[in-house]
């Protein structure tokens, strides 16, 4: 890892971009995922990660189905 990836602690929690999604708790996404924020994007990315659906997530976030496969295919 970069020292810079090191240092700043990039992939380290969930809801982060790049974070390894084996620890976190699926209540723990839907809780962020349920609030508008400006991280929310990197939860429904962990979100996608855990297996959660898109319809799940849309459930939760009301954003465009559309616009969260696109994401899903990333």
């Amino acid at each position: 890892m970069d020292d810079w990836k090191r240092a700043s602690g990039f992939g380290e929690r969930p809801g982060v971009p790049h974070v390894p999604a084996t620890s976190v708790d699926a209540e723990e996404v839907r809780a962020h995922l349920a609030t508008p924020r400006p991280d929310r994007i990197d939860w429904i990315r962990t979100a996608l990660h855990i297996g959660m659906s898109v319809e799940e997530i849309f459930d939760f976030t009301s954003i465009d189905p559309w616009f969260l496969d696109q994401l899903a295919h990333l």
